[in-house]
């Protein structure tokens, strides 16, 4: 089977970063040199009270996609590589993205 290799903006999820005792990024590296991309999946209100629910992509050291979010591993899991899944870490390290 052939792995499909495509950017990050052509993934079609938009990343999010999110604040947990400080700036958590949208895309990130771990240190055992795998990658994670956060999304946000759902978001209610209760009053003034905002809550959200995010689930992950997770990535391989080599950027391809080993776990997907409930209801895609069939279309990502082992068949979508992220080429420039490094110069993304980089891009949103310090990126607010909501």
């Amino acid at each position: 089977m052939k792995i499909k290799e495509i950017t990050i903006k052509e993934l079609g999820f938009k990343p999010v970063s999110m604040f947990f005792g400080g700036l958590r990024p949208a895309v990130f590296k771990k240190d055992n040199s795998t990658y994670g991309i956060r999304i946000k999946t759902g978001e209610s209100w209760q009053g003034n009270n905002i809550s959200e629910s995010w689930d992950y992509f997770e990535l391989d050291e080599t950027g391809l996609i080993t776990a997907s979010p409930r209801g895609y591993a069939s279309q990502f899991n082992k068949k979508v590589k992220i080429t420039d899944i490094d110069e993304a870490v980089e891009e949103y390290k310090n990126k607010v993205v909501t």
